[in-house]
């Protein structure tokens, strides 16, 4: 198991994205990666990864996100833009974030 992906401090390579299954299920997931075979792989917010073949994914829309610093130039992630997908995202992933309230 990987670790919970927090929506505000996202490694720069991280695509946030919603994924639509053949099936209808739909997700919201901390990062979605096409693999050179084709398949999609994700990872879930709580930190699961998963992957999943051409053939059951219906569509993929990635998430906007935003270049955010520490106070640090060369210390840059990327965070999820909308606050309500933020929270989301941290309740998906267990993350507690005690500075949830400064940001908004």
């Amino acid at each position: 198991m990987l670790e919970a992906l927090d929506p505000s401090e996202l490694q720069t390579y991280r695509t946030p994205a919603f994924v639509t299954l053949v099936d209808g299920t739909e997700l919201f997931v901390g990062d979605s990666t096409v693999t050179e075979q084709g398949w999609l792989r994700v990872d879930t917010w709580d930190g699961e990864r998963t992957h999943y073949p051409p053939q059951q994914v219906r569509s993929r829309t990635l998430v906007e996100t935003e270049t955010a610093a520490d106070g640090d130039e060369l210390c840059q992630f990327r965070r999820v833009t909308d606050d309500q997908l933020r929270h989301e995202a941290r309740e998906l992933g267990g993350v507690d974030r005690s500075r949830e309230a400064i940001e908004a």
